[in-house]
């Protein structure tokens, strides 16, 4: 009786334990469904980054329009939130004095002359046009121009400075030949092929997917980004000889030099941008 009594509580304990491959199944599947909420969470993290640079862009673009409409120009994208009093004296502290031949550069956004700027923007300037967030900015420089300044300009969520694109066609000279398509290279141009504001996104470049090769994120930086980087949250802006055909062909669907399939350009799809055409 002793001897039944010790087996079958030697039994009931051997029931309750688990034995050592049970503990690793467990584990094993705990860390699954930990990988998986991980997964979820980063997945939709990043969903509502793309959502909030796409509602940026449109409330970027939408104040691009409303000025354009009151001036016949676009301004560089860090004027928009400022009304005229405070935005003279930002660009006085930046060393871009009213009347000036700077000042009449500094304004557009491709840093075109405005003649008469001063003159303009007191009889047509309608600011503040925009609310930006002033904890997501970045710094810009603008070269040439002699100030020690550097403006606050609003960066999307993966901390890249909001871009424009302004794209004017140029008919052919040739009957029945394709037009030629640039970046305004005048302040009174019309961009009437395109015109959009555009979030870099994740990779930080234009074009390219999610994983690119190192290579490529090096030549878009350098050559086709509309803004050169000088350190960690600033960056310059481009002269207006920079403004070229290698940084055109980015916005571009169809170009004369069409890169692979694989290196989408800002439109293509596989693309990380994001982009609201106005």
């Amino acid at each position: 009786m002793k001897h039944f009594r010790q087996h079958y509580r030697n039994r009931r304990v051997a029931q309750k334990a688990f034995t050592l491959i049970e503990m690793l199944i467990v584990a094993a599947l705990i860390s699954i469904f930990a990988g998986l909420a991980i997964f979820n969470i980063t997945t939709q993290l990043e969903l509502n980054k793309q959502k909030a640079a796409v509602a940026e862009c449109r409330q970027i673009s939408t104040a691009m329009s409303f000025v354009y409409q009151d001036l016949g120009i676009f301004p560089k994208l860090c004027w928009l939130r400022f009304n005229l009093p405070s935005l003279i004296a930002e660009m006085n502290g930046l060393g871009l004095a009213p009347d000036t031949a700077v000042f009449n550069t500094a304004f557009e956004y491709h840093s075109n002359n405005v003649p008469n700027l001063y003159s303009k923007l007191q009889a047509k300037w309608r600011g503040s046009y925009i609310a930006l967030n002033p904890e997501r900015s970045v710094k810009i420089q603008f070269p040439g121009y002699g100030g020690t300044g550097m403006a606050d300009w609003q960066a999307d969520a993966w901390g890249n400075p909001y871009m424009a694109y302004f794209i004017h066609t140029v008919p052919s000279a040739t009957v029945g030949a394709q037009p030629t398509l640039r970046f305004l290279a005048s302040a009174q141009e019309k961009a009437d092929y395109f015109a959009g504001i555009v979030s870099y996104g994740r990779n930080h470049v234009p074009g390219l997917g999610d994983f690119p090769a190192q290579s490529l994120i090096d030549d878009r930086r350098n050559n086709r980004s509309l803004y050169k980087g000088t350190g960690p949250n600033i960056y310059q802006s481009l002269v207006p000889s920079e403004y070229n055909q290698a940084r055109l062909e980015m916005i571009l669907l169809v170009t004369p030099s069409p890169f692979p399939a694989t290196e989408p350009r800002i439109r293509d799809v596989g693309s990380d941008d994001r982009v609201v055409e106005f």
